[in-house]
């Protein structure tokens, strides 16, 4: 986390409570996590991940843009690189 806070300082990676991290929190750690398991970067991913609830309800599990994708995968990308 510090890292992503190096690179974009203004980052919200925790909720207001400073205890729970923000969807965009979340989302860098578990891409970290995949990344740090392939020994590599997954390079194509979507903006929005959603599944279906036991009553056939969509449920949105993150919600992003383009550049928080962009901005994980960096973050990852030079942590994997730093460890390597």
């Amino acid at each position: 986390m510090k890292l992503a806070k190096k690179l974009r300082p203004n980052v919200q990676l925790y909720e207001p409570d400073c205890s729970h991290q923000s969807d965009l929190g979340v989302f860098l750690t578990a891409y970290y996590f995949v990344s740090s398991l392939l020994e590599g970067i997954p390079v194509k991913l979507r903006n929005n991940y959603h599944i279906t609830d036991i009553n056939k309800k969509q449920v949105t599990l993150f919600r992003g843009n383009t550049l928080s994708v962009v901005f994980c995968q960096k973050v990852a990308s030079e942590l994997i690189t730093i460890e390597k």
